[in-house]
């Protein structure tokens, strides 16, 4: 008997994923909210309400107000990180940084209404835990030493989280076999595409090619423990034309569904597409700074 094709198998293992996520999702709000009930009948205890995905959308925007409120700051020694477990990665990430000081109390009160709309989608791995600093009158996340200082930490559950310079920002986009993720800035676009079946992201940089061009120089990269290379090179034949590309491709990278499906061999695939030779200076940090996430299930 054949193998089901990879579209099909795909969509087995995500419902499989989504009924795990469920049982996982209904224990873990069960654990939180019925222990104090211990004297309550089964039947009568509390349940998990149905997702509702506009109020959902709402709570998390004031959830979102509510902690930006107690972010404000003077030192660094003002700031705190609070570890927020998976369950929370969704709404605000696995840690929280706010005022050691302010009152959480509005912020947790909205995070128990948001896990009490069943407004858990998913369950990603965490990163490992940030420090904190006071930037601009803010408690925020304070970047690893070699980061500038206004990178920001983009976090997509259950798939990555890196380190991006201020000017690129993420834009809408798809794939059909793989996670592809774009952000377009000043004079720079970066795609990657992370999944089993990755093709190359930067439609004009074709990575089989750069080894063959004169400005192609590898520069190793440690992504994750995993030696890199990254290909930089000119695109275009005419000089008033040339654009140059920054393009790597990182193996080995643990699927969202590889729990449930067994080791597979991904890939992310990187290109940062630039308008000029020195916009594509910040390829090698941003890729340094990539760190896959699993799913939790």
């Amino acid at each position: 008997m054949s193998s089901p094709p990879a579209s099909k198998r795909a969509l087995l293992f995500s419902a499989i994923a989504v009924g795990v996520l469920g049982a996982a999702v209904y224990l873990a709000y069960r654990q939180r909210t019925i222990r104090p009930l211990a004297n309550v009948p089964l039947a009568q205890r509390p349940l998990p309400a149905r997702r509702e995905p506009a109020k959902c959308k709402r709570i998390a925007a004031q959830y979102t107000e509510a902690v930006n409120q107690a972010r404000a700051c003077s030192a660094d020694s003002d700031c705190r990180v609070e570890a927020r477990t998976a369950l929370f990665a969704t709404l605000d990430g696995c840690y929280r940084i706010s005022n050691r000081l302010a009152s959480m109390a509005e912020a947790d009160r909205l995070a128990e209404a948001w896990l009490a709309g069943s407004c858990v989608e998913d369950l990603p791995g965490c990163e490992r835990a940030p420090a904190a600093a006071c930037r601009r009158g803010l408690c925020a996340e304070r970047p690893a030493p070699g980061i500038p200082d206004d990178w920001r930490r983009e976090r997509v559950p259950g798939v990555i989280t890196m380190f991006l310079p201020p000017d690129l920002q993420r834009v809408p986009t798809g794939g059909d076999d793989s996670i592809e993720l774009k952000y377009e800035g000043s004079e720079r676009t970066l795609t990657l595409e992370f999944g089993e079946y990755a093709s190359d992201p930067s439609r004009a940089a074709r990575l089989e090619d750069a080894p063959t061009d004169k400005g192609a120089r590898p520069q190793p990269v440690d992504v994750g423990g995993q030696k890199v290379e990254l290909y930089r090179y000119p695109i275009g034949e005419r000089p008033d034309q040339r654009r140059w590309a920054a393009h790597a491709r990182v193996p080995n990278v643990s699927s969202r569904l590889s729990i449930l499906a067994g080791p597979a061999n991904s890939q992310l695939s990187f290109g940062l597409d630039c308008g000029t030779s020195s916009a594509c200076d910040v390829a090698p940090l941003i890729l340094a700074t990539i760190e896959p996430l699993t799913q939790v299930l």
